[in-house]
C-alpha cells in the first residue's frame, strides 16, 4: 500500500493554486494573508475520528484544514483538537501561518512545508448549528463566529494563549434570497482585517462562498469583497468552493469560466476556485490514482 506522502505526491498533479499573486506578502503585518495551500484537508463525515484524523493529516503534511461549524456533517470542535494536539506536540505552531509565504508543498518531508491554513463555513438554515436560524441574519453570524473562534484558541509555545483568528469562513451555500446572502456577507466583512470595528478586525481574514452557482449572485458579492478588502496590501483573494465532477454542471464549467475571467481582468481581489468531493465524485479518474484521500483541491484556472 503506498504512504500517505506518496499518494499525496499522485495527487499534486491535480492541485495547482488559482491565485495571481499579485503583490508581495508584507510578513511584518500580523494581518497578511498567508498563500493557500494547494490541497487542503476535508473533515465532513469523519464524526467521532475528526480529531484523530486532523492530527494524522497534519503529522502527514497536510497544511490546510476545512470544516464547518455545524455538527451534521462536520465537528469543528474536534476539528480544532486535533490541530490543538499538533501544536502541542510541535508538529506546527499556529504562529507559522502568515511568516512563510514562499515555501515548497507539503509532499516532501524534508523540505519547509506549506503554511498553515484554518477555513471553517456559516450554514444558512441549519438547525445543528451554533446560532438560531430563526434570529436576524446579523445576530446568527455573529453568534457561529464567535463559537468558531472560541475552538480555535490555541496556546502557545509558552502555553500562552493566543488571540484567535479563522484564515478564511465560507458561506455555506447562499441564503434562500440574494438580499440575504448580501446580508450576510455584509456582517462577515465586519471582521475581515479593513474593518472599522477594532474588537472584530482580523478575527477573519479572508471570505468565501460554497455551492453557488448563480453568476449574478457571485458579481454582487465579488464587487462588494473588493471594495472591502483593496485598501489591504496584499489584498485577500475571495474563495469559491463548489462540488467539481462531470456530473455536477460539466465540472463545474461556468463557475470556474467565472473565476477564470475575474483573473485575467487583472482589476480587484484574486479569485481562488476550490474544488470539493473531487475524489467520490470521479471515480473513473481517481482509478488511475490509487488513493482515499479526503481533500478540498485548489483548482487550476481554465
Amino acid at each position: 500500500m503506498q504512504s500517505i506522502r506518496a499518494r499525496l505526491a499522485t495527487l499534486h498533479h491535480f492541485a495547482t493554486s488559482a491565485r495571481t499573486n499579485r503583490s508581495t506578502h508584507n510578513m511584518a503585518d500580523p494581518k497578511s494573508l498567508a498563500a493557500m495551500p494547494p490541497m487542503m484537508y476535508g473533515t465532513a463525515w469523519k464524526k467521532e475520528r475528526t480529531a484523530d484524523l486532523v492530527y494524522e493529516a497534519i503529522k502527514a503534511g497536510f497544511r490546510g484544514i476545512d470544516t464547518a461549524a455545524m455538527k451534521k456533517h462536520y465537528d469543528e470542535a474536534l476539528a480544532a483538537e486535533g490541530i490543538r494536539r499538533a501544536i502541542r506536540e510541535g508538529i506546527v505552531s499556529r504562529k507559522d501561518l502568515f511568516v512563510r509565504p514562499s515555501r515548497t508543498h507539503p509532499l516532501t518531508h524534508h523540505h519547509p512545508l506549506t503554511p498553515n491554513k484554518i477555513q471553517t463555513k456559516f450554514s444558512p438554515l441549519d438547525t445543528t448549528s451554533p446560532h438560531d436560524p430563526s434570529t436576524p441574519i446579523p445576530t446568527q453570524i455573529t453568534t457561529s463566529v464567535l463559537s468558531s473562534l472560541s475552538h480555535f484558541t490555541f496556546q502557545d509555545q509558552n502555553e500562552q494563549e493566543q488571540e484567535p483568528y479563522i484564515d478564511a469562513l465560507l458561506l455555506h451555500s447562499p441564503f434562500p434570497h440574494p438580499q440575504q446572502t448580501l446580508l450576510a456577507w455584509s456582517t462577515l466583512q465586519s471582521y475581515l482585517p479593513s474593518s472599522s470595528n477594532p474588537s472584530r478586525a482580523g478575527k477573519i481574514r479572508s471570505l468565501g462562498i460554497s455551492n453557488v452557482f448563480s453568476l449574478e449572485l457571485l458579481d454582487a458579492l465579488y464587487s462588494s469583497y473588493s471594495a472591502s478588502v483593496t485598501s489591504l496590501s496584499p489584498s485577500p483573494s475571495m474563495v469559491i468552493q463548489n462540488r467539481f465532477c462531470a456530473s455536477e454542471k460539466a465540472w463545474d464549467r461556468r463557475v470556474r469560466g467565472w473565476c477564470a475571467a475575474k483573473e485575467k481582468e487583472g482589476e480587484g481581489v484574486g479569485v481562488v476556485y476550490q474544488g470539493f468531493w473531487t475524489l467520490t465524485g470521479n471515480r473513473a479518474v481517481c482509478k488511475l490514482y490509487p488513493t482515499r484521500l479526503p481533500c478540498v483541491l485548489v483548482m487550476p484556472r481554465m
